[in-house]
């Protein structure tokens, strides 16, 4: 299990590596950024269609939200790499946060006021895991209240979101959390 969490750590860090030399995956992000910024419930609409394997309508959704050339060029160019790049691009594609976010305190927060508020959303989350990472994210995202966490003084939707998509960088600790959440895998 340790051997596995190694190889994909140095398999994150060799696409990371790759993508900052690619000057249009640098120029997009910044796109991809503003589209969840600006069209929250679309990225999160975009995500589940690409979960159930609905790549062209996702692509297409995604387009009402940018540049419509940029994005089919940066698709282009991901489909020649590793499996899922461009989607794993948009999914955690955020502005620089101002602090770092902890996807191990800050996740288990953010999963734990999840847990207290909207447990379904959570629930579809686990299960989703198992089938597609992308489809499981669309659903903790879909089910965060449009006012955040803890009402008016606890984290807003895009705070959780920030964490959620962050984290999703690696989607098997997130989603082995939100197990743990939950109660269905060992603490």
């Amino acid at each position: 299990m340790k051997l596995l969490k190694v190889l994909t750590a140095i398999a994150l860090g060799l696409s990371v590596a790759h993508a900052q030399q690619d000057p249009l995956t640098r120029s997009i992000d910044g796109d991809l950024a503003q589209a969840w910024e600006d069209y929250f419930s679309l990225c999160t609409r975009v995500l589940r269609y690409k979960g159930q394997g609905k790549d062209d309508v996702a692509l297409k959704q995604l387009q009402h939200t940018t540049s419509d050339y940029r994005v089919r060029q940066r698709y282009k160019i991901a489909a020649s790499r590793p499996k899922d790049e461009f989607w794993t691009q948009f999914a955690t594609a955020i502005a620089p946060p101002p602090d770092p976010v902890d996807c191990q305190i800050d996740l288990a927060n953010m999963l734990e006021l999840h847990l207290a508020e909207r447990p379904k959303g959570l629930g579809d989350a686990a299960n989703d895991s198992d089938t597609s990472s992308f489809l499981a994210l669309s659903d903790l995202l879909a089910s965060i209240p449009e006012d955040g966490f803890g009402g008016y003084y606890g984290p807003g939707r895009d705070d959780v979101a920030e964490v959620y998509r962050t984290c999703f960088a690696d989607p098997v600790n997130l989603f082995s959390m939100v197990k743990r959440i939950l109660g269905q895998a060992p603490q």
